[in-house]
Order: C-alpha cells, then structure tokens, then sequence
C-alpha cells in the first residue's frame, strides 16, 4: 500500500467519525446503564451527564423537528410545482381544443355557405327559367298581337301596304 493510498484511508476513518455522531451518546449511554454502577464516583458529575443527555435529546428533537419542517416545505413545494405544470398542461390542451373547435366550425361554416349559396343558385336557376319562360311567352304574344293586328289592320279600306 502506498503513502497515498494510506492517507486517503486515514481522511475516510476520521470522515465517517465526525459524521458519526452517535459515538458520544453511545459512551454516555453506557457508562449510566451499568448495574451495580447506578452513580459515578464523583457526585456532581452525574448531574453534568444527565444535563448533557437531555441538552442532546432536546438537540436531537429539535434537529429531527427542523429537518421534518424542512421535509414538509420540499414536498409542498413539489407539488406546487405539480399542480402548476399540470395547469399549464392543461391550459395548453384547452387552447388546442379550442383551436380545433374554432377550425371545425369554420369549416362547417364554410360548407354551410356554400350550401346555402348553391341553394339560392337553384333557386335563382328555376325563378329566372319562369321568368325566361313567361318573357318569351309574353314576346311571342306580342309578336302574335302585332300578326293580328296587322292582319286586322289590312282589312280595313284605307290601309296601305306600301307602308
């Protein structure tokens, strides 16, 4: 093993220490759940220990309420975050829909002019075809009213046909 590699093994062992912090509860631990050993040889220091596991608990409790707290703002945020990308989502699939909505009802629009104006062709195909039909009648009653009457008119003892 190198001197290199030695220390990188030293750093690691003293890393997992520091992070390790249970070590000194542990050794506290130990030395006041002995039987036999309810006290330390010395009297006020157990009074010390004491103080020193409770001042630890209430750290511990306050680190764990700190850290849940912490917990807590991360999932909310979270779902903030979420519910916001779903209302994005969402608006967006809206204005696709309504998109379309506005496409089709164009084009329905389109064909249903188209309809109506095919309708009024017909419409205005068979009025003038009447009409067409009632003008040409009325020209060859004409043309038929001007035969008569020029026959009429021949018959009559001053008429010309020089004229």
């Amino acid at each position: 093993m190198s001197s290199s590699e030695h220390k990188c093994e030293v750093s690691k062992d003293k890393h997992e220490d520091r992070r390790n912090m249970e070590c000194f509860r542990e050794a506290i631990n130990l030395t006041m759940g002995r039987k036999g050993k309810s006290k330390p040889p010395l009297g006020g220091v157990y009074k010390d220990v004491e103080g020193l596991l409770m001042m630890n608990q209430a750290l511990d409790a306050s680190n764990k309420e700190a850290r849940m707290a912490q917990f807590r703002a991360e999932t909310d945020d979270k779902e903030i975050a979420r519910l916001r990308d779903e209302l994005e989502c969402s608006r967006r699939r809206e204005e696709e829909l309504t998109l379309g909505d506005i496409c089709r009802a164009f084009r329905r629009g389109k064909r249903e002019i188209a309809e109506v104006m095919k309708n009024r062709r017909a419409q205005f195909s068979c009025d003038f075809g009447e009409f067409k039909k009632s003008y040409q009648a009325l020209g060859d009653y004409r043309e038929c009213r001007g035969t008569v009457a020029g026959l009429y008119l021949t018959q009559a003892s001053d008429y010309s046909f020089a004229a």
